[in-house]
C-alpha cells in the first residue's frame, strides 16, 4: 500500500508483478519491431494517400472486431486468460512474416499491409481480455500509482529497446528491418508463457446471451464517454497517417531519427509516469485531462516548423510528458466502470472513437495532399474544440481519494516532484532485477539467431546485401 508517500508493490496480485516482467520484455521487443512499421511501409513505396487509407481501414476494423471480441469474451469470460494467451501468440507471430517480407522472400507493400490488418481482430481480442483481466489484479485504491509504477519500469524497457533499435536500423536497408523484426518476433513469442502465468484470481462467469450482456451496460454513460473520446481521437487522427510521412519526406528524417525520438519519449515517460499517477489518484481523470489537454493542442502546429533533429527531440519530450498523463487518465477511467459490464464498455469505448478516427485519418491525408501543412493547423484547432466537449462529459469516476478542485489545490502539484528520487530508488531496485533477466534472455536469443544466420549463410539463402 502507501507508506510515507512511497509506492509499494502491495495490494496487487502476483499476476500483476508477472505482468511487469512480461511487459518489460514485450515492450523491448515492440520497440525493435512495431515502432518501425510505418517507416517500413514508406520504404516499400507507400505515399500519403496509401498511408491514410491503411490507417482508415485499420481504424474501421476496430468496431466490428471489438464487438466480436466482446461477445467472445462475454461467452467464455471464465477462460479469458487462455483467450488472451493464444490470441497474443497468433498475433505476435506476424513479425516473423514481416521479417520474411523485408528479406525479399515474398510479398511487398500490399501483402505487408494486408497482413497487419488481417491480424487486428486477434490483437483486439487479446487486448480486450488483457484490459479486463489486469483490472482485477490491482487494488482499486492504488490503481493509478500501481499502473504508473508499471509504466515507468516499462518505460525503461522501451528506452533500452529504442536505443538498441538505433544501432539495428543504422544498418543498410533492408538488413535493419530483417534483424529488428526477427529479434522482436523471437522475444515477443518467448514472453507468451508469462501471459498465462498472470493467473485469474476471479474467473468471472461467462455464457451470458447478447441480450443480457447489452442489458447490463449503462448506455448513457457508455455512449456519452465514447462520443467525447470520438471527438478527441478524430482531432488527433487528422494527422496520424501523415505524421511520419511528413517527417521522412519533407523534414528529411530516417530510421535513426525515429529511433532517437522514441528513446527520448521513453525516457520522458519513465520519469513522469509516477508524477502523473499520483496526480490521477488525487485529482481524478478530469483534473489530469484539464491539466494536459490544452497544451496537447499546440503540438501539431509546431511540428512542421521544427526541421532539425534537436527541434524534433524537444517537441517529443514536450508531447510525451503531456500524453503520458492524458493516456494514463483515459486508461484508468475506462477500466474503472462496473466489472459486470466492463468488457462491453471497453469494446464500445474503443469502437466508436476508432470509427470516427477512421474517417478523419483519411480526410486528413487528402487535406494534406491538397493543402500541405494546413492539415496540422486544423488538427490543433479541432483538438481544442474536442477538449471542450470532453471536459463537459468526463466525470470523476475512478477517484479513490478525496475529490479536490484542481484550481484550488494546484499548489499541491508543486510538491509531487519531491518524491521523485524516492520513487526512482524503489523502481531501480526492481528494474535491476528485471534487466538482469532480460539481458540473459537477449543473449540466448542473439546466440540462437546467430546460429540460424550462419546456417543460412552457409547454404546461401540469407540476404547479405540490400
Amino acid at each position: 500500500m502507501l507508506q510515507d508517500g512511497r509506492v509499494r508493490i502491495q495490494g496487487v496480485e502476483r499476476g500483476f508483478k508477472i505482468s511487469i516482467i512480461e511487459g518489460f520484455v514485450s515492450v523491448f521487443a515492440s520497440a525493435l519491431s512495431g515502432s518501425m512499421i510505418i517507416p517500413f511501409f514508406i520504404r516499400l513505396g507507400a505515399g500519403a494517400e496509401e498511408l491514410g487509407l491503411y490507417t482508415a481501414l485499420t481504424m474501421a476494423l476496430v468496431p466490428p472486431s471489438q464487438f466480436l471480441a466482446a461477445l467472445i469474451l462475454d461467452r467464455w469470460r471464465a477462460n479469458r486468460l487462455k483467450l488472451m494467451t493464444f490470441c497474443a501468440l497468433a498475433a505476435r507471430l506476424k513479425w516473423l512474416l514481416m521479417a520474411a517480407i523485408a528479406s525479399g522472400l515474398g510479398g511487398g507493400l500490399k501483402e505487408a499491409m494486408v497482413l497487419n490488418i488481417a491480424l487486428l481482430p486477434l490483437e483486439n481480442l487479446a487486448g480486450l481480455a488483457w484490459s479486463d483481466l489486469i483490472a482485477d489484479l490491482v487494488d482499486p485504491a492504488i490503481r493509478g500509482r500501481a499502473f504508473a509504477l508499471r509504466n515507468t519500469i516499462l518505460g525503461l524497457a522501451s528506452m533500452l529497446g529504442f536505443t538498441t533499435a538505433v544501432a539495428i536500423y543504422s544498418l543498410p536497408y533492408p538488413l535493419g528491418y530483417i534483424y529488428g523484426f526477427a529479434l522482436g518476433a523471437v522475444l515477443l513469442v518467448a514472453t507468451v508463457p508469462l501471459l498465462y502465468l498472470y493467473g485469474d484470481p476471479i474467473k468471472p462467469s461467462g455464457g451470458a446471451s447478447l441480450r443480457l450482456a447489452l442489458k447490463a451496460v449503462d448506455w448513457r454513460v457508455t455512449l456519452t464517454d465514447s462520443a467525447a473520446m470520438a471527438a478527441w481521437n478524430s482531432s488527433v487522427s487528422l494527422v496520424g497517417a501523415i505524421w511520419t510521412y511528413h517527417l521522412f519526406n519533407v523534414i528529411g528524417a530516417d530510421e535513426s531519427w525515429v529511433a532517437l525520438l522514441n528513446v527520448a519519449a521513453s525516457l520522458t515517460r519513465m520519469v513522469t509516469n509516477v508524477i502523473w499517477g499520483k496526480a490521477y489518484d488525487r485529482f481524478g481523470p478530469k483534473g489530469v485531462v484539464k491539466l494536459a489537454g490544452p497544451w496537447i493542442a499546440l503540438i501539431p502546429a509546431a511540428f512542421p516548423h521544427l526541421r532539425s533533429l534537436s527541434g524534433q527531440l524537444g517537441l517529443q519530450v514536450y508531447a510525451t510528458f503531456l500524453w503520458t498523463g492524458f493516456s494514463l487518465a483515459a486508461f484508468n477511467y475506462a477500466i474503472s466502470v462496473d466489472p459486470a459490464y466492463r468488457h462491453v464498455y471497453i469494446a464500445v469505448y474503443n469502437s466508436i472513437p476508432a470509427l470516427a478516427s477512421s474517417a478523419s485519418s483519411y480526410v486528413g491525408a487528402l487535406v494534406y495532399e491538397r493543402y500541405g501543412i494546413v492539415a496540422f493547423y486544423i488538427s490543433g484547432v479541432a483538438r481544442l474544440a474536442a477538449l471542450a466537449l470532453l471536459m463537459r462529459i468526463i466525470s470523476g469516476r475512478g477517484v479513490k481519494y478525496e475529490e479536490l478542485n484542481l484550481s484550488a489545490n494546484f499548489y499541491r502539484l508543486m510538491f509531487v516532484s519531491r518524491d521523485l528520487v524516492a520513487y526512482a530508488a524503489v523502481e531501480i531496485f526492481y528494474a535491476v532485477k528485471l534487466i538482469y533477466a532480460v539481458f540473459i534472455l537477449l543473449f540466448l536469443s542473439w546466440l540462437l539467431f546467430t546460429v540460424y544466420y550462419v546456417a543460412l549463410k552457409l547454404i546461401g539463402s540469407f540476404p547479405l546485401k540490400p
